[in-house]
C-alpha cells in the first residue's frame, strides 16, 4: 500500500513542542501500513510528552530549590537571627528570583521584619500554588505519554494478532 499526498499529510498532531511526522521525507513512508504509521506517530507522541515532562520536571526542581532557599530566608527573619549582611544578600536573591521589592533596608525592628516576612510569605504562598500545579500538569503529561505509548502497544498487538490469525488460515 503507497502512501499518496493527497491521503495523507504532513502530521498536525504532534503535542506541543514536538515535530511532526513528514511523511514525504521518509524514503520508506510508501511501505507503512496504515497500523505501522499510527504507532510511529503514537510513539514520537509519547517520546514528546516524555521530552515535556522532563522539562516540567527540572523547571518544578528549580522552583523548589528557589522555595526552600527563600523558606529559610523567611525563618531566619523570623527567629531574628539573620545578620544584616544576609539581609542584604537576601534581598537580592528574592530580588533577582520572585521580583520582590520594597523590602526594608534594615530588620533591626520589630515591624520591619514582621512587614518583610508578610511580603516573603505571601510571593512564597503563590509560588507554591504554582509548584502544585506544574506537578498537575506533569502528572497530565505522564498519562498523555502512558496513553500514547499503551495505543502504539495495542495497535502493534492487534496487528500481530491480524498477522498470525492470516498464517493459521493458511
Amino acid at each position: 500500500m503507497a502512501i499518496g499526498i493527497t491521503q495523507i499529510a504532513t502530521n498536525a498532531y504532534a503535542p506541543d513542542g514536538a515535530q511532526a511526522i513528514n511523511l514525504f521525507s521518509l524514503g520508506e513512508a510508501q511501505n507503512l501500513t496504515l497500523g505501522q504509521l499510527v504507532a510511529a506517530i503514537c510513539i514520537q507522541a509519547a517520546d514528546a510528552y516524555e521530552a515535556q515532562s522532563v522539562s516540567r520536571m527540572n523547571r518544578m526542581n528549580l522552583r523548589v530549590d528557589n522555595l526552600e532557599q527563600a523558606s529559610e530566608i523567611l525563618s531566619k527573619l523570623a527567629n531574628g537571627t539573620m545578620s544584616s549582611s544576609e539581609w542584604s544578600a537576601a534581598k537580592t536573591f528574592l530580588n533577582a528570583t520572585y521580583g520582590i521589592t520594597g523590602l526594608p533596608n534594615s530588620i533591626s525592628a520589630y515591624n520591619d521584619r514582621l512587614d518583610a516576612t508578610r511580603t516573603i510569605g505571601a510571593t512564597l504562598e503563590g509560588q507554591t500554588s504554582d509548584t502544585q500545579q506544574d506537578m498537575i500538569e506533569v502528572q497530565s503529561l505522564i498519562s498523555q505519554r502512558d496513553v500514547s505509548y499503551s495505543t502504539s502497544t495495542n495497535i502493534l498487538r492487534a496487528l500481530s494478532t491480524s498477522n498470525q490469525s492470516t498464517a493459521a488460515n493458511f
